[in-house]
C-alpha cells in the first residue's frame, strides 16, 4: 500500500485522488493495528491481507480507468459550469433545518437532565432507549431518513458555492445546521468529511489565496478539528492519544471478527450486500405487493450485525460498526468479491475525479465531494451500499439543474 502511495504522489501528484486517499487511510488504520497498543484483542492476520488486496485491487481500478481515458481522443472540452436547482435546495434546506433544531433541542433537554454523550449517541443509533431522547418516532424517522441524508447531499453545495462566494447566506445556514447536528449527535466523521471537502474545492479552483483566504481557511480547519478533538474528548473516558488510535485501529480486529462470523455461519450474500439499496428496496417493497424472498430478508439482517453487536475489541471497550467496506465484499462472494467489487470501487471513484479534475467539470466536482463521504467512510461500511448514501445521492441529483457550458 505504502508503495502505490507514494507512486501516486510521485506520478500525478493528486493529493485528493481516490487511490491516494484510500491508500493513506488504511495504510493509516493497519498500521496502529499492527503496533497492538493498549491491549487490543487479537486479530487474525487474514484481515490485513484483505484489507491489503482490497486497496490494492481499488488502486489498480483507478489505474485501468486513467489509462483508458487517456487514451481516448483528446477533444476541446469547455469548462463546464453547474446549474442549481435553488428553489429545490432552499425547500429542503428549511426542512433539514426544523428537522435538526428539534434534535437538538430533545438532545439537549436530554443531557441537561443527566444524560451523557454516550447515552446519547447509543439512543440516537439505536442501541438505547430512543424515547428517552426522542419521544416521537416521526421525528426519528425523518432525522434518519430526510434530515441525515439531505444534509450530506447540501454540504458539498454549501462548501462550492462558499469558495465562490456566493450564496452566503445558504452556505451559513448549512454550516449551522453541520453545527447543530455535531451538538445533538455527538458525530466527529462528518467534520472530518467536511473538512477534506473543502480542501478538495480549493484544490479544484486553484484559488491565489489571499491572506484573508488564508486566515479563513485555517480557522475553518482548526474549527473542525478542535471539534473533533472536543467531541472525541465527551464521548469518551480515554485520552485523545487512545481515542485516536481506538478510532483507527479497531476496524482491522473488527473485521477480523466478522470474517470468521461469515465463515463459521456459512454466510453468503452473492453480490446482494454490493448492490444494498436495491435490496433493501426490494425486501421493503416486496412485502406488500407479497413477494418474498428469504436470501433477501437474511442479507437485510445480516447487513445490519456489525451495527448491532458489540465486539470486546479493548480491555473493558466493545465496538461495533466499523468492519470496513471490504467485509461486505467478502461476505458477497469472499476473496474473489473483495478482488472485484474493490476493482469496480476503484473504477467509479477514479470516473468522477477524473471527469472533475481532469475535464474540469464542477457537476463532478460536486458528485466527488459526497464520494468523499464514501471514500473516507470505507474504513466503517460499504457507503456505496449504505441506504442513508443512496438517499444521499438522489437528494444531490436533485438539486442539481441543467448545466451552462463556458469557455
Amino acid at each position: 500500500m505504502f508503495f502505490s502511495l507514494f507512486g501516486e504522489l510521485f506520478t500525478n501528484k493528486g493529493f485528493f485522488s481516490p487511490s491516494v486517499i484510500m491508500t493513506t487511510l488504511f495504510s493509516v488504520i493497519v498500521s496502529l493495528a499492527l503496533l497492538r497498543k493498549f491491549g487490543i484483542q487479537n486479530f487474525d492476520n487474514s484481515a490485513v491481507l484483505l484489507v491489503e488486496l482490497g486497496v490494492i485491487c481499488f488502486v489498480i481500478g483507478v489505474s485501468a480507468i486513467r489509462l483508458i481515458m487517456a487514451s481516448l481522443p483528446v477533444k476541446t472540452i469547455p469548462s463546464r459550469t453547474i446549474e442549481f436547482r435553488w428553489s429545490f435546495i432552499y425547500l429542503i434546506t428549511i426542512v433539514v433545518t426544523l428537522i435538526i433544531f428539534v434534535s437538538f433541542f430533545n438532545a439537549i433537554k436530554f443531557l441537561i437532565s443527566g444524560g451523557s454523550y454516550v447515552e446519547l449517541r447509543n439512543a440516537l443509533l439505536g442501541y438505547g432507549n430512543t424515547s428517552v431522547v426522542i419521544s416521537n418516532p416521526l421525528v426519528s424517522s425523518m432525522s434518519t431518513y430526510i434530515a441525515g441524508p439531505s444534509l450530506y447531499a447540501l454540504i458539498p453545495i454549501a462548501i462550492f458555492v462558499a469558495v465562490k462566494r456566493n450564496h452566503l447566506k445558504f452556505a451559513i445556514l448549512i454550516f449551522f445546521d453541520l453545527f447543530l447536528n455535531v451538538l445533538s449527535s455527538g458525530s466527529r466523521v462528518i467534520l472530518l468529511y467536511t473538512i477534506i471537502q473543502f480542501l478538495v474545492v480549493v484544490s479544484f479552483e486553484k484559488i491565489v489565496i489571499s491572506k484573508r483566504m488564508k486566515k479563513t481557511v485555517f480557522i475553518f480547519i482548526i474549527v473542525g478539528v478542535v471539534g473533533i478533538l472536543v467531541m472525541s474528548v465527551v464521548r469518551s473516558s480515554n485520552s485523545l492519544i487512545r481515542s485516536f488510535y481506538t478510532y483507527f485501529a479497531a476496524p482491522i480486529p473488527l473485521l477480523s471478527y466478522w470474517m470468521h462470523y461469515v465463515d463459521q455461519f456459512n454466510i453468503h450474500s452473492y453480490g446482494l450486500s454490493f448492490l444494498y439499496p436495491f435490496t433493501w428496496l426490494f425486501n421493503a417493497s416486496g412485502g406488500f405487493i407479497g413477494i418474498h424472498s428469504n436470501l433477501i430478508q437474511n442479507v437485510v439482517q445480516w447487513q445490519s450485525l456489525p451495527q448491532d453487536i458489540w465486539v470486546n475489541v479493548f480491555p473493558g471497550q466493545a465496538m461495533n460498526a466499523f468492519s470496513t467496506t471490504f467485509y461486505f465484499f467478502y461476505e458477497d462472494f469472499r476473496y474473489i468479491g473483495v478482488l472485484v467489487f474493490s476493482f469496480l470501487f476503484g473504477m467509479i471513484s477514479e470516473v468522477v475525479y477524473f471527469r472533475a479534475f481532469t475535464q474540469h467539470d464542477e457537476k463532478y466536482l460536486v458528485y466527488y465531494l459526497l464520494g468523499i463521504k464514501a471514500l473516507v467512510g470505507s474504513f466503517m461500511i460499504w457507503q456505496l451500499g449504505s441506504t442513508s448514501f443512496f438517499l444521499s445521492f438522489v437528494i444531490l441529483t436533485l438539486c442539481i439543474g441543467k448545466r451552462k457550458k463556458s469557455n
